[in-house]
């Protein structure tokens, strides 16, 4: 089980980024809907509300920011060869003729390689003290990295988030504690 947590979080990695940024995007139309003017006059919109959002939203974002040092950190912590081989495989995404090319192997050692990689950073990541346990608390309010650890661990193939994907991933973020919709081209 700690295996699809690892696949997870190598998987996640090169997203996080982008959702982090997108729910600065969020946050900010959140604050910017806050007040309104009513002829002379400036009000604010629910405030309680809008502020309770804006705060859990940063929470969602701080836990992001920590997952991806989680990830660095369990790679410093694996053997060089294992890191170069995973950060080929799941942070740069390249395809495995590219990436056996890159690392001087044959394609058959790849897929070795690669397995006993994924299990040295799933170790890595215990030793480090980030089990299982850990992760499903501190991302049980992670749809979208919950879907995609079960998307992983039910077929042993790489899973792409795109467009649409994203989409999901926005409406999850922009829901949060907060009726305003914000619509999801103005955030990706």
């Amino acid at each position: 089980m700690m295996f699809d947590w690892a696949k997870t979080v190598l998987s996640v990695y090169r997203y996080l980024e982008k959702v982090t940024n997108a729910i600065d995007k969020i946050v900010l139309k959140r604050a910017e809907s806050a007040g309104f003017y009513y002829g002379d006059f400036y009000d604010f919109n629910n405030i309680h509300k809008i502020t309770d959002s804006i705060l859990e939203l940063t929470e969602r974002k701080i836990r992001l920011i920590n997952l991806k040092l989680i990830c660095e950190q369990a790679l410093e912590n694996t053997d060089p060869f294992c890191a170069r081989l995973l950060i080929s495989i799941f942070i740069d995404n390249r395809k495995c003729q590219d990436s056996a090319k890159e690392l001087n192997i044959s394609i058959r050692s790849y897929f070795r390689k690669s397995k006993q990689a994924l299990a040295s950073f799933a170790s890595a990541l215990n030793r480090l003290g980030f089990n299982e346990k850990y992760f499903e608390d501190m991302l049980k309010d992670e749809n979208w990295i919950l879907n995609l650890k079960e998307k992983l661990s039910n077929r042993d193939e790489d899973f792409q988030i795109d467009k649409k994907y994203f989409k999901f991933i926005y409406d999850d973020y922009a829901r949060t504690s907060y009726n305003h919709q914000i619509h999801s081209s103005q955030i990706f």
